[in-house]
């Protein structure tokens, strides 16, 4: 995507996101914040209540994963 000209957006990402709390794939959202922060997309609301809904029971899994994003 970036090698063609194109940056990801928040949107992208969010998606992204989705799919890996949809799928039981927690693991892999940790590179996908990481990369989030290294482009310096800041998350939305979106962003949030993707988290929110996938560690609804595990507060805190849901705060780590917060406090990577607002590093």
């Amino acid at each position: 995507m970036q090698a063609e000209g194109c940056m990801p957006e928040v949107l992208t990402f969010n998606m992204l996101l989705h799919v890996c709390c949809k799928s039981a794939s927690q693991d892999r959202l940790w590179p996908i914040l990481a990369r989030m922060g290294q482009l310096g997309i800041q998350p939305n609301p979106v962003t949030i209540n993707t988290l929110q809904t996938s560690f609804t029971g595990d507060r805190n899994q849901l705060d780590q994963v917060l406090s990577e994003l607002f590093k």
